[in-house]
């Protein structure tokens, strides 16, 4: 048992980087670019605000500020699913949404 123990543990110190590789590379080649525009944002603060929401949710690989309300999120899943996490993170209503891009209003 303890040399099957230890056959484990090495295998899974050798097998973990190669199967954290292909997940990366993976989720890099299905990565699509979102266009999120935001209604409402006037100031720096609330788009540091939003920022710092997208990046929190999960999947999402790279958030973009392109101008005042408006960022370029990186997400491999369906928009819809990330359409529903940021609603679910609060002060945001889904206007519309389409594949590559959605329209959101910020409520204070």
């Amino acid at each position: 048992e303890a040399a099957a123990g230890e056959a484990m543990k090495e295998l899974a110190q050798n097998l973990a980087p190669a199967i954290l590789d292909k997940v990366a590379q993976y989720i890099k080649g299905n990565t699509k670019k979102v266009a999120i525009k935001v209604n409402g944002v006037n100031d720096i603060d609330t788009v540091v605000e939003i920022k710092g929401m997208l990046q929190s949710i999960v999947w999402v690989s790279e958030v973009e500020e392109k101008q005042m309300g408006d960022f370029i999120v990186s997400y491999p899943e369906n928009t819809l699913y990330l359409a529903n996490s940021i609603k679910q993170k609060g002060n945001y209503k889904v206007v519309n949404f389409s594949p590559y891009s959605l329209l959101l209003d910020y409520q204070k």
